[in-house]
């Protein structure tokens, strides 16, 4: 099964599955809203940050479209149990020099998105990712069960005035957690 991304409307919003409904829809920080539900800080593993290939989906984004960017992988968890995986892409020289990102580590990147409030962005998607979608081999790099497909959502955002993807996909012990109320 692989990914088919449609942009989200406000006609697509009661068509949401309940459980991923506010998260795809969600205005503030996702990492914020994910230790709320979790009841507990956040830990962020980055599984990678370097120059390399975008995924074909994701090149349109882009003016000029790029085959090469910076790609920044990470699994927000908490404790040992993962909750979400995100891919970060840009094509920026002017971002990926940029101090603030060269010392991100493990910090969110929400923490700089969400910093003086929500940020623009111009375009957002939602999918449901299984077997055989490019994203794929990230999930289950943080998530052996087979329980696909993944709910998932991308924006595209920018910051100190450059745009980047960012995609996240929703693990099921996120989308299953008791505190994963409404709001």
């Amino acid at each position: 099964m692989s990914d088919h991304w449609k942009r989200l409307t406000a006609a697509d919003t009661p068509r949401l599955a309940s459980c991923v409904r506010d998260w795809i829809t969600l205005e503030t920080s996702m990492t914020a809203r994910i230790g709320v539900v979790a009841g507990t800080a956040i830990d962020v593993d980055v599984l990678q940050q370097a120059r390399g290939p975008l995924h074909a989906d994701e090149r349109g984004f882009f003016d000029p479209p790029a085959t090469e960017g910076v790609v920044r992988e990470v699994c927000l968890k908490s404790g040992e149990q993962p909750l979400l995986v995100a891919r970060t892409v840009f094509t920026s020289r002017r971002l990926e020099e940029h101090p603030t990102i060269v010392r991100l580590g493990n910090h969110a990147l929400g923490s700089l998105l969400f910093a003086d409030g929500p940020p623009p962005y111009s375009a957002r998607e939602y999918a449901t990712v299984g077997e055989g979608a490019p994203l794929w081999p990230l999930i289950r790099q943080r998530h052996d069960s087979d329980a696909g497909p993944y709910w998932a959502r991308r924006t595209l955002f920018e910051l100190f005035g450059e745009v980047l993807l960012v995609t996240e996909i929703f693990m099921p012990e996120l989308l299953d957690h008791p505190g994963n109320r409404a709001g």
